[in-house]
């Protein structure tokens, strides 16, 4: 009676990450999808249980859809005007000045529109105001800036 030792491979079955947290809607108006993703951790060997189909990056991705409300949108403000220059130094073509840029319109307030990509449906939401207006606070929502350049 003879004993040897014999291994017999125990099977794996293939791992993955857990979830990755949910990307953000992708329109930021209107009906878009959200996604997920796995990453491959550990192939099957000696017969496991095999992964399920991953893309040339080793990932699974799950995708729901998802909804933003088209009344996010921002403000936005004028770029910076050329630096208009009120002592020039003629030797060094240079000196101090100003330059500006609107936050706000003359009458002291300012607004902002939106274009619906889509009108809803019969019984869909009805879409936000196309126009917002709204004063000019300084310092809340229009500020004064001083700089030195140099």
């Amino acid at each position: 009676y003879i004993e040897e030792a014999c291994i017999i491979p125990c099977p794996s079955d293939c791992k993955l990450s857990e979830w990755s947290n949910w990307s953000r809607c992708s329109k930021s108006c209107g009906s878009g999808v959200k996604v997920r993703s796995k990453w491959l951790r550990e192939k099957p060997y000696n017969g496991g249980r095999p992964c399920p189909k991953l893309d040339h990056v080793n990932q699974v991705y799950e995708v729901v859809p998802c909804h933003s409300d088209c009344n996010q949108y921002i403000w936005v403000t004028e770029p910076w005007s050329v630096c208009k220059v009120t002592f020039v130094d003629m030797r060094d073509n240079c000196g101090e000045g100003v330059q500006t840029r609107k936050p706000c319109n003359p009458s002291g307030s300012r607004q902002r529109s939106a274009e619906p990509i889509r009108q809803p449906a019969d019984e869909g939401r009805v879409c936000p105001d196309a126009v917002e207006k709204e004063p000019c606070n300084l310092n809340k929502n229009c500020y004064h800036y001083d700089y030195n350049v140099t």
